[in-house]
């Protein structure tokens, strides 16, 4: 199947130009100028959109849909302690499943094409992602709390061997150091040198986090993954508020990328993580909403506002961070570290996730600097086509993944009732 999008102002290798994209099945196979003679079987007149790279959410927990504006204005622990980790002990895989398709639409509204998700529940999430043709790199939330009474291995294991598809991809992952003891974080650190496998966890988010490490090890959660080993073929950290010390360096020399998520950070009031300084560093930094229990919205656009201002804010400098290195971090941030190497770019040979904004819109014009426009002006509203793997997945208020909305909303109302019901 070759589908050729003409008239269109297309975003690729940091510049915009005028003219065609040709996708191949699920590949780009050309972006420039028309190309003589081509024959397509399906013709897109894009009217002078603009295409760009999809968003990829690069740190996410899709089914906590079902927790959005019920748990709100509270610190990180004890928001996690007396009402997230509750609630979610009444969800079931069913619901699970459900509450995962609703976040679906969310991201594909927002232009996202990608989530990587961390839960303890990820049957269905897959399952979900793989209905619709979306992509996601998951992570199993595994600590003390999780295991079931099963190894670590085990549960690895399981994940390599059932969540690999042309959407759904697997990763090792530890919920954190602060829910994990030390007998379990050594029997994960023994599985990944082992396997050579890079380490995906929550780290540093609350300063209270940090500080609780120090007084059980002596050393902050960063030196104490590196000592351990688990961070001997590298990885992602997810929010990485508080580093101390050289921190950083460490996180550098070990080859381990963090996803900041600016929303979920400032309404914990957490903090807002040093991204200047790890950019500085040449950390790879990629951008995540984190769950719509914290956020509350999946929205990247506002991910992108906020982490820039934010940055502008912490360093008390207005150019702290530009509106190209965040479009880049939003669209390709660390690819290659959640092992979808071919997705960050629009390029010849890359798969086709792709956006296309509709800029002609009173919130968004006039476009002079386009990655300007897009950070500081741009909304969901602007999407008007957003395309995983060379399929439409949705289009001018329209999703195309294999279910009826409103049945996904009807199948969220009867879950949610039924959560509450068993509380």
């Amino acid at each position: 199947m070759v589908t050729r999008y003409y008239n269109a102002k297309i975003y690729t290798e940091g510049k915009l130009i005028d003219g065609e994209m040709i996708v191949y099945n699920n590949m780009i196979a050309h972006i420039g100028e028309p190309v003589m003679g081509s024959i397509a079987d399906n013709e897109v007149d894009l009217k002078g959109k603009f295409v760009f790279p999809s968003f990829k959410n690069a740190h996410a927990h899709s089914p906590m849909t079902f927790l959005r504006n019920s748990s709100d204005d509270m610190p990180l622990l004890d928001w996690l302690k007396t009402q997230i980790w509750p609630k979610e002990a009444a969800l079931k895989e069913e619901e699970c499943y459900w509450f995962t398709k609703l976040a679906i639409m969310e991201y594909l509204r927002s232009g996202i094409t990608l989530a990587s998700d961390m839960y303890f529940m990820l049957d269905p999430i897959a399952q979900a992602c793989n209905d619709s043709n979306f992509r996601n790199v998951m992570c199993y939330g595994l600590n003390d709390s999780t295991l079931n009474g099963k190894t670590p291995a085990q549960i690895y294991d399981y994940g390599f061997a059932n969540y690999k598809s042309n959407f759904v991809r697997y990763r090792v992952g530890i919920h954190g150091e602060y829910t994990t003891s030390e007998k379990t974080l050594r029997e994960i650190a023994e599985y990944v040198i082992d396997r050579g496998e890079p380490v995906y966890v929550h780290m540093s988010e609350s300063k209270a986090e940090v500080e609780e490490c120090k007084a059980r090890y002596g050393k902050t959660p960063v030196k104490l993954f590196r000592d351990l080993g688990l961070f001997n073929a590298g990885g992602v950290v997810y929010h990485m508020v508080h580093p101390e010390g050289d921190d950083l360096d460490i996180l550098k020399e070990m080859n381990v990328g963090v996803v900041t998520c600016p929303a979920s950070n400032m309404k914990l009031a957490s903090g807002i993580a040093p991204v200047k300084e790890m950019l500085e560093k040449g950390i790879k930094v990629g951008i995540g909403t984190d769950g719509a229990a914290s956020n509350n919205r999946l929205d990247m656009f506002r991910e992108n506002y906020l982490l820039s201002v934010g940055q502008k804010i912490k360093y008390n400098d207005a150019s702290a961070i530009s509106s190209t290195q965040i479009l880049k971090m939003a669209s390709e941030g660390i690819s290659d570290l959640i092992d979808v190497p071919l997705c960050g770019e629009l390029k010849q040979n890359n798969f086709a996730d792709f956006i296309v904004a509709d800029m002609h819109l009173s919130n968004i014009w006039p476009v002079d600097d386009i990655a300007n426009s897009i950070v500081y002006s741009g909304g969901p509203s602007n999407i008007y086509m957003t395309v995983c793997n060379g399929k439409i997945l949705y289009k001018e208020g329209e999703y195309f993944i294999n279910e009826d909305p409103d049945r996904i909303f009807a199948k969220c109302q009867e879950s949610l009732q039924n959560i509450k019901n068993r509380i």
